[in-house]
């Protein structure tokens, strides 16, 4: 006599067929494609972070949307930490992206994208100063860059660590363990 597997068992097959062909259709490029991949990374020298002239320094604030919060670089009691990125799934359409030390971002600093759907971005959070050392100010700026570039300048970049994250920055977040490999490398002739 032969033996069914447990899931048979409980299902015909005709129904398991039905779910397994749901579950392709929900995960089809489709579903992917509604969404852009967005990677956000810090890359600086330490030497430069809070000198004023320079605008290379470590950035240790928070990434925001308009106004909300996506994520902070940096935890209170930690140390600062360079080449730290996280990938989001950000839905298309005109985002207003800013790297900003306070609670909310001034005018002026900001990045303002249309994402588009299916498509890679990559952007470099730093540090700028300026001012002499008694009368210092520092902001964070946002550099639109290409997957290269940001392989290049941070290759063994790790995963920000986010002790408290919101719901939407665990909604979008893309778990990775490195930074997103490129996915608009030409082939070489």
């Amino acid at each position: 006599m032969k033996t069914r597997h447990p899931i048979f068992s409980r299902f015909s097959r005709k129904g398991v067929l039905s779910f397994a062909l749901a579950v392709l259709a929900s995960i089809s490029s489709d579903g992917f494609a509604q969404n852009a991949q967005v990677t956000f990374y810090v890359h600086g020298s330490r030497l430069k972070t809070g000198l004023p002239g320079t605008n290379t320094g470590i950035f240790y604030g928070a990434i925001y949307d308009g106004t909300q919060q996506l994520f902070p670089f940096h935890q209170v009691f930690t140390t600062l930490k360079n080449d730290r990125f996280a990938t989001l799934n950000v839905p298309p359409g005109p985002h207003d992206f800013a790297a900003w030390y306070g609670n909310h971002p001034t005018s002026g600093h900001h990045l303002v994208v249309t994402i588009e759907p299916g498509k890679q971005y990559f952007f470099r959070a730093q540090s700028e100063s300026r001012g002499i050392i008694e009368v210092e100010v520092e902001h964070g700026r946002l550099d639109q860059v290409t997957c290269q570039i940001a392989h290049q300048e941070a290759p063994n970049a790790k995963p920000v660590e986010v002790r408290h994250p919101s719901a939407t920055f665990t909604s979008m977040r893309a778990l990775l363990q490195s930074m997103p490999p490129c996915l608009d490398v030409k082939p070489g002739p």
